[in-house]
């Protein structure tokens, strides 16, 4: 294995006492078949900024022999999109290049950010187009004119 792709996560599970840092490895093998890992998974403290999770994962992948002052076995990193992930895998911490938002993670914001909307607007006299897709009439508001 020349070089690897690391993913890393951090999961806080509600009012639960410990946050997580994961780290899994997805590379091809000698077969050129897909292989991933997972690496390491850690128990974080309360602070997830850039300056916490840099040294936590250096030194993580130091013990695995995956860091070594350059990233030349890491030729990429994908994370959340949370601005404290990549500063800390970009040039402000470890400085792997590039770090790759999750998709996933992009699609289920846009998704939680779409159940927030309170309102449907339509054109007056119209149903909005989603509604012929449920058997029943649910009520539209539409803006003062």
């Amino acid at each position: 294995m020349d070089v690897i792709e690391v993913i890393y996560y951090i999961h806080a599970q509600g009012n639960f006492c410990h946050s997580y840092l994961g780290i899994t490895t997805h590379f091809l093998d000698g077969d050129w078949k897909q292989v991933a890992r997972l690496v390491d998974c850690m128990v974080t403290g309360d602070q997830h900024t850039a300056a916490d999770i840099a040294p936590a994962l250096k030194t993580r992948l130091q013990h695995w022999r995956l860091y070594d002052g350059d990233v030349s076995r890491v030729v990429a990193a994908t994370s959340n999109n949370g601005r404290n992930m990549v500063n800390a895998l970009g040039r402000d911490g470890l400085g792997i290049s590039p770090v790759i938002g999750c998709v996933a993670h992009t699609i289920n914001l846009c998704v939680e950010d779409g159940f927030k909307v309170q309102r449907v607007f339509a054109p007056a006299g119209q149903d909005p187009p989603c509604c012929g897709a449920f058997p029943q009439k649910y009520e539209v508001h539409l803006p003062a004119t």
